[in-house]
């Protein structure tokens, strides 16, 4: 997810646009802070074993970031914002298509993102919950912003019934334990996508 990660940077003085530099830096320390919490846990992370992994020294790190809580949530948010953008592209590719085909299209979205990341995913659905209550209120945030997301459609979709936020809210909240489970176990995340639109379209039937 983070394209610069790889990119080498010359040792001693060179001619690089230090935007640039600082870049490469940033997103290698957010890929190792994914990698490194997907294999052994957001609490067991250490800024020394994430250091490690990005292969840039504790003074950078501090350039870039405050302390480790900062960097996590740093990548979060950025795992996020690819997250919404793929959601909403798939969305918008099927505007003219009924409800119930614009959430098929938006699980397999967020599904086949997540399964294309799996340490992204791990990160942004299990252990942020781990990562305090900074964590736990950017998670909130993300349930809000898809709860909104399903509202709409049940308004669109079940114009019929009074559907409103605690059901969005409970569509979502079930979707999101399913998806849990499934990365907790190492199921295979898209193709559960038909099945859990499936079950939410009977759910508001």
């Amino acid at each position: 997810m983070w394209d610069q990660a790889a990119t080498k940077l010359p040792a001693g003085p060179h001619g690089l646009d230090p935007a640039l530099v600082t870049r490469v830096q940033r997103e290698r320390v957010l890929e190792a802070m994914a990698t490194v919490v997907a294999e052994i846990g957001y609490q067991e992370a250490t800024i020394r074993k994430i250091l490690d992994r990005a292969r840039i020294s504790k003074i950078t790190f501090y350039e870039l970031f405050d302390n480790k809580e900062q960097c996590f949530l740093a990548a979060y948010d950025d795992a996020l914002r690819q997250v919404f953008a793929r959601v909403e592209r798939a969305c918008d590719a099927e505007a003219l298509a009924p409800p119930p085909q614009r959430l098929d299209a938006a699980l397999d979205a967020l599904l086949g993102f997540l399964a294309e990341e799996p340490d992204i995913a791990r990160l942004c659905v299990v252990e942020v919950l781990a990562a305090g209550p900074a964590g736990r209120e950017r998670r909130a945030a993300t349930m809000d912003r898809f709860a909104a997301m399903m509202e709409s459609f049940l308004t669109e979709a079940r114009p019929d019934r009074d559907l409103g936020p605690i059901a969005a809210r409970a569509l979502v909240g079930g979707a999101e334990e399913v998806i849990f489970g499934a990365l907790e176990r190492g199921d295979d995340l898209p193709s559960l996508a038909t099945e859990i639109a499936d079950t939410q379209l009977k759910l508001i039937a």
